[in-house]
């Protein structure tokens, strides 16, 4: 397991999510390993579900699920349900708490 704040990714809120943050850095990650399937977790109340779908659709088939927890804005939920419903083609869960994903994961055979 590698999270992006081990390496020293800050938590900062950035104008475009592709200037030099999580995105390059993800994408660098995917790119150092070419052989290796990833599952993609992060949380509603940042960029991550924008962030994250633009990663899936730069490397499809390196994306095997996307966990995003929720938060309790309720606004903010339906916007990003409506969005992504029209982008992925990579499963992308909504879950209120880790352990919905360690359930689908185990599910799915993308952790023992």
């Amino acid at each position: 397991m590698l999270l992006l704040r081990d390496i020293g990714l800050e938590n900062e809120k950035k104008q475009s999510f592709k200037e030099e943050n999580k995105y390059t850095k993800t994408a660098h990650i995917l790119e150092s390993f070419p052989n290796l399937p990833f599952v993609l977790i992060g949380d509603a109340k940042d960029l991550d579900h924008d962030i994250y779908s633009a990663i899936a659709e730069t490397y499809p088939d390196m994306i095997s699920a996307i966990y995003i927890r929720t938060t309790k804005d309720h606004l903010k939920m339906k916007r990003i349900k409506k969005r992504l419903e029209q982008k992925t083609h990579v499963p992308i869960q909504l879950i209120n708490h880790t352990d919905e994903a360690v359930v689908h994961a185990k599910a799915n055979g993308f952790i023992n």
